[in-house]
């Protein structure tokens, strides 16, 4: 799912791809609450995708806008395939691209980066010919549990302003791994699970 959109002030940071300047707390209003970014290259997602175990260049225009989702309330053991490092004065758990099961059997990968936008460029391409590659194989088995609402909550901006999930987002969606966003749309999804 594209959720470059998604979620809000209260559950969200900018996945920046530069760290900020020493502190948040000393100097605010940067834009970004990240110390740097730990990338899992090898993880199978992105094996489409060349890529360091950090942002390297092809992740920067990529960053642009990106979204981290705070990840606090989910397992110790959880770890998101791209995991920016949070500001020590805040210590989230945060995840850009990171991959969930539902109860009810669905799979789900979520990237906070702006893929579906052509104008992205080769390296959006990249990565979502990747992301997509993966969500069709046998390999897409994600091993963390969500309940669908706790799901909405992380996904939904908690300050009113974000915008929401939309309306069809379902279990039924949820369940058939549907690849959310990725060059569908809302009338191919509901197509889909009809």
């Amino acid at each position: 799912m594209i959720a470059s959109r998604l979620g809000g002030k209260g559950n969200t940071t900018p996945a920046a791809w530069m760290p900020l300047y020493w502190s948040a707390s000393f100097f605010p209003n940067q834009n970004r609450a990240t110390l740097g970014t730990l990338v899992r290259s090898g993880h199978p997602a992105l094996s489409g995708f060349p890529t360091g175990n950090h942002l390297d260049w092809q992740w920067r225009s990529l960053s642009e806008g990106a979204r981290a989702f705070i990840l606090d309330k989910l397992p110790e053991e959880f770890l998101p395939i791209v995991q920016p490092v949070s500001d020590f004065h805040f210590n989230h758990k945060l995840g850009s691209l990171f991959e969930l099961r539902t109860r009810e059997g669905g799979r789900l990968l979520v990237c906070g980066y702006n893929l579906a936008d052509a104008a992205a460029g080769p390296e959006a391409a990249a990565l979502r010919r990747s992301l997509l590659s993966y969500m069709r194989s046998p390999r897409f088995a994600p091993s963390h549990e969500i309940a669908t609402d706790a799901l909405r909550k992380l996904l939904d901006g908690q300050d009113g302003r974000a915008s929401r999930p939309p309306q069809w987002l379902h279990p039924v969606v949820i369940s058939q791994g549907l690849p959310l966003g990725l060059g569908l749309s809302e009338n191919a999804l509901r197509e889909a699970i009809n």
